[in-house]
């Protein structure tokens, strides 16, 4: 397909995805189509694969916001998982990996690696992070979902280098050594192997979606804690599945009584938490049979004690209308 075949396929698939947009209110996407964040680009670029003109001087000022906030000697905040996220948001904006920026940071986070492979904190950095359903992570200094949430950031730079493939190694270990504490660890944990084809990581990753699975209930909440459904969301779209399908469907109904007016989810970090559900619908095919369902909760009553329990923490979200 030469150039001008390209354009002309891209105009017609955004004329039917509009379309779609105005029959289907409560489409999937329909909010991360208008968002001004990362997660609005990623959306309309990565995912629904349209290159925008009006995305290209948001692309520069988020990639010029970022780049002028490092510290001098590489990282972010003096901190080895904020670097790791920064790093993971650059992995995203056009950035050249031999941009000087790049490798300072990533030289930064790789001073903080064991031989064994695994990464921590500096000692006097609060292990408080950005997570990617836009609440807060808070993982132990030397804990799996900490070498996962690093791993994010460096995995466009380095996932072919020694050091990488040397964490993903120690993750893999150290799971079938200790298994996984926590929810959190464990999405980390299949963001970080989603892309890993060894039989060891393929039995965590399954390991993990069942321990997951077993934990979600017939209302499609995961752990009795509805606060927590994107980052789930976000773990089981990063992988393919029948595993982490399952999970997805029995989660629709929660999905569509919780989405607002907008076509949006959550009450802060709206994008991170929209993209995550965007994320796992599309990954598992799943758009259609939201879109048909949702035409019967247009009128019913939301769940108001569901949405009050949604978290509110370390909001980044802007829209333009």
């Amino acid at each position: 397909m030469d150039e001008r075949d390209e354009l002309v396929d891209q105009h017609e698939r955004l004329k039917n995805f509009l379309e779609e947009l105005k029959e289907f209110p409560r489409h999937p996407f329909s909010f991360l189509w208008r968002s001004q964040t990362l997660q609005g680009i990623i959306a309309r670029r990565d995912m629904l694969g349209f290159r925008l003109k009006r995305d290209v001087p948001l692309v520069e000022r988020l990639r010029r916001g970022i780049l002028s906030s490092q510290f001098p000697r590489g990282s972010w905040k003096g901190s080895v998982g904020w670097t790791a996220y920064e790093l993971w948001r650059l992995s995203h904006l056009g950035v050249q990996a031999s941009h000087p920026k790049i490798v300072r940071a990533i030289e930064f986070v790789e001073a903080y690696q064991t031989s064994d492979g695994n990464f921590y904190e500096r000692p006097t950095i609060p292990t408080v992070y950005q997570s990617l359903d836009g609440g807060e992570f808070t993982p132990g200094t030397f804990s799996l979902g900490f070498t996962a949430y690093v791993l994010l950031g460096l995995r466009k730079w380095r996932y072919e280098d020694e050091a990488y493939r040397r964490a993903v190694r120690w993750l893999v270990e150290k799971y079938l050594a200790d298994g996984v504490c926590c929810i959190p660890c464990a999405v980390y944990m299949l963001v970080a192997l989603a892309d890993e084809e060894t039989m060891e990581a393929t039995i965590v990753r399954n390991e993990i979606t069942l321990w997951l699975e077993s934990l979600q209930r017939d209302d499609g909440i995961w752990n009795c804690d509805v606060s927590i459904t994107f980052l789930v969301l976000y773990g089981l779209g990063s992988i393919q599945g029948e595993l982490a399908m399952r999970q997805v469907k029995n989660s629709i109904p929660l999905l569509l009584s919780l989405q607002f007016e907008d076509g949006g989810w959550g009450r802060m970090g709206r994008a991170e938490k929209t993209l995550s559900v965007a994320m796992s619908l599309r990954r598992h095919r799943l758009i259609g049979e939201f879109l048909q369902r949702s035409k019967f909760y247009a009128e019913r009553p939301r769940p108001i004690n569901l949405l009050s329990e949604l978290a509110t923490s370390l909001d980044r979200f802007i829209m333009a209308v």
